[in-house]
């Protein structure tokens, strides 16, 4: 099916999440028109945390943004940079398999 494995693709995706669906889109496309990201979902997402010494639940926005190993880093600094929370958390996860055709194309769309 065209799959590459996981040490041949060198893809990952990194992540925060914000709480307004604005400023989660607007991080999202300030991230593909700066080529450090090929593509960005949002999502909506429900959150239930611990904060200064209460239980809270929210609505957040998941910010998911696709790139290479390489540029893994630049991205992470990014979503950082400016980021509406006192103690923001920017993951990124190594992607396992993707298909061929499609990690090509990232890998064209990322500086």
């Amino acid at each position: 099916m065209g799959l590459l494995p996981a040490s041949f693709h060198g893809l990952c995706l990194v992540r925060t999440t914000v709480g307004k669906r604005v400023d989660a889109e607007a991080l999202a496309r300030r991230l593909v028109e700066s080529r450090l990201a090929g593509c960005a979902h949002v999502s909506e997402v429900g959150s239930v945390y611990r904060w200064k010494g209460g239980v809270r639940q929210e609505t957040e926005y998941l910010v998911e943004a696709r790139t290479t190993n390489g540029g893994r880093a630049a991205l992470a600094r990014a979503m950082e940079q400016g980021h509406p929370y006192e103690v923001p958390l920017v993951e990124s996860i190594a992607v396992a398999q993707v298909p061929a055709k499609y990690a090509a194309w990232l890998r064209g769309e990322v500086r």
